[in-house]
């Protein structure tokens, strides 16, 4: 079996072994930014996956990585879509939505399954809401077992339907998902206490703590974690080989 994952770039060349007939696609969405100022964390990205998707070897195929929201002021900046074959989501083979970031007090929803595009499909955390002292944690990023866990409190919520990444506890970053060995969804970042700056998720695709009251400069809310493309075939010489 062949493993790829693109976390960078914009464009990929499929390889001349690739086989139509055993293959799978699957995408994490970025992740929204925590707010700033006593606001809620911001919502994990989404997941969605293809299987058995019909390429050309030696094709270029467009693709977008999304990016974890950051910088967002006063609010919580919004991660974006990541996608597969296509200029844009909606065109695209494969994709899936990115979560929002933290407001006031609402913390952001999670990328919503239903605006992806594939066969398997599971929503983004949402961000914790700002609850008295505590800010909102970040939702944590949906992944192959299911939904991104929503923040319920200043502590993240893990990731992959709890098989990714933990969430952060108070003023502490977001674990990254081990679903793929040393990649998979991240666990949302923990809300800032004491004054603190809100802390980011965990990558891939986890969404930002938010800020406590009086961190109030641009970029205090936690950062969203970019997703990510996982690209995984049995290379054709081999499969024919087996039948």
């Amino acid at each position: 079996m062949a493993e790829i994952f693109l976390t960078t770039g914009t464009s990929w060349t499929v390889p001349a072994d690739w086989n139509n007939a055993v293959n799978t696609i699957e995408t994490i969405a970025g992740g929204g930014e925590g707010g700033t100022n006593g606001r809620g964390g911001g919502g994990g990205g989404a997941y969605s996956k293809i299987s058995n998707l019909t390429l050309t070897p030696g094709a270029s195929i467009t693709y977008q990585i999304g990016q974890g929201g950051t910088g967002g002021t006063p609010g919580g900046a919004n991660g974006t879509d990541t996608w597969f074959n296509g200029v844009n989501l909606a065109a695209s083979s494969v994709g899936a939505k990115a979560g929002l970031g933290g407001g006031d007090p609402t913390g952001g929803a999670g990328g919503a399954a239903a605006s992806g595009i594939g066969d398997t499909k599971y929503s983004g955390g949402k961000g914790g809401d700002f609850a008295g002292s505590d800010t909102g944690g970040g939702g944590g990023a949906a992944g192959p077992n299911g939904n991104g866990v929503a923040s319920t409190s200043i502590a993240g919520g893990a990731g992959d339907a709890s098989s990714g990444g933990a969430g952060g506890a108070a003023n502490t970053v977001g674990s990254p998902g081990t679903e793929w060995t040393t990649h998979g969804s991240g666990g949302g970042g923990g809300g800032g206490n004491g004054g603190a700056v809100g802390k980011a998720g965990g990558l891939y695709g986890a969404g930002g703590g938010g800020a406590d009251v009086g961190a109030t400069t641009a970029g205090d809310g936690g950062d969203g974690r970019n997703g990510k493309i996982r690209i995984n075939y049995t290379d054709s010489s081999n499969f024919f080989a087996l039948m």
